[in-house]
C-alpha cells in the first residue's frame, strides 16, 4: 500500500485570545482536496508550543464535499470524517490524530478555535499538521 504525506498546514503562530465567551473562529484551510485515488485519510497535527485552559481547543476537521463544474454552490457534509483536537492537557511536542477509512473525493479542510467561559483567557498555540493519504490495499 503506497501514499503521501501532504502538508496542510505550515507551523504557524493561533492567538484568540480575543474570543468572547464559549466564542469561536473558523478558517477554511483549503476548500476542496481531491483525494480521489486515495481510500484512508490520517490528519496528524503536532503541538510546537501551547497555552490554554480546560474548556478551550483548536481543532483541525475535515469535511467530505465533491465540487460541482455546473453549480458554484459548496456541496459539503454536515458533519466531519476527520477531526483532532487540541486541548489543555496536552503539551508542546504532543501529536494528535485522526483516520478515516472511507474518503469523499475531496476534503474541505478547516481550523476552528473555540474559547471558554472566561473571556481574555490566552488560548495560543504554534502548530503544524500534515494528511497521510494511502491509497486501498
Amino acid at each position: 500500500m503506497s501514499g503521501i504525506i501532504v502538508p496542510i498546514l505550515s507551523m504557524r503562530e493561533f492567538d484568540y485570545t480575543f474570543l468572547g465567551i464559549s466564542g469561536t473562529k473558523t478558517i477554511v484551510l483549503h476548500p476542496a482536496l481531491n483525494v480521489a485515488m486515495f481510500s484512508t485519510a490520517r490528519l496528524i497535527i503536532r503541538i510546537h508550543e501551547l497555552t490554554m485552559s480546560a474548556n478551550q481547543k483548536i481543532t483541525i476537521a475535515a469535511y467530505g464535499t465533491d465540487p460541482s463544474p455546473q453549480d458554484p454552490r459548496e456541496f459539503v457534509l454536515s458533519s466531519t470524517t476527520l477531526s483532532a483536537e487540541v486541548v489543555s492537557t496536552l503539551s508542546a511536542g504532543s501529536l494528535v490524530s485522526d483516520t478515516d477509512t472511507d474518503l469523499y473525493p475531496f476534503l474541505k479542510l478547516v481550523l476552528i478555535a473555540q474559547q471558554g467561559s472566561s473571556p481574555g483567557t490566552p488560548l495560543y498555540a504554534v502548530l503544524s499538521a500534515d494528511l497521510h493519504l494511502r491509497e486501498s490495499s
